[in-house]
């Protein structure tokens, strides 16, 4: 069995490093665009994010720290660009799903807004916990929301 070290006093050049680190600084935008063609074929395969961003670490296109950024900026990116156009006379309601947080706003279908897509929703009368993105594309489009 390895021996378990233990430091028994704090280095003081350790808290001085303690004292001057900040957080590593965010990705710069459009960094990863050039994988987002390779992405949609490893999704077109029947991977998933998750699996593409392995897929990528194991053939070093991509760095082991930048996954949950990598996922994260793609997630974003997929459901920015499946975002539907508001039919005329359409008429949207703030409505909840399981496994989302926010409140979209929903038309005719299954798909908010801004893209997300649900199965089944349900009511909601929270005005506080409403999607930003939906509330944004309500105000450009001048949709008719109802409660």
């Amino acid at each position: 069995m390895p021996a378990i070290y233990r430091l028994r006093e704090i280095p003081p050049e350790l808290l001085e490093k303690c004292r001057r680190a900040a957080p590593p600084p965010r990705v710069p935008r459009g960094y990863f665009d050039s994988l987002l063609t390779p992405t949609r074929v490893l999704l077109d395969n029947g991977l998933k994010l998750t699996q593409a961003a392995d897929f990528f670490i194991a053939q070093r296109a991509l760095k082991p720290q930048l996954r949950t950024s990598f996922t994260n900026a793609m997630k974003s990116r997929m459901t920015r660009f499946r975002r539907r156009e508001a039919e005329k006379d359409e008429v949207f309601h703030w409505r909840v799903a399981l496994g989302y947080a926010r409140a979209h706003a929903i038309g005719n279908g299954t798909i908010s807004l801004c893209g997300v897509r649900g199965s089944r929703w349900f009511e909601t009368n929270d005005p506080a916990n409403r999607c930003k993105i939906c509330r944004s594309i309500i105000t450009k489009l001048n949709v008719t929301v109802e409660n």
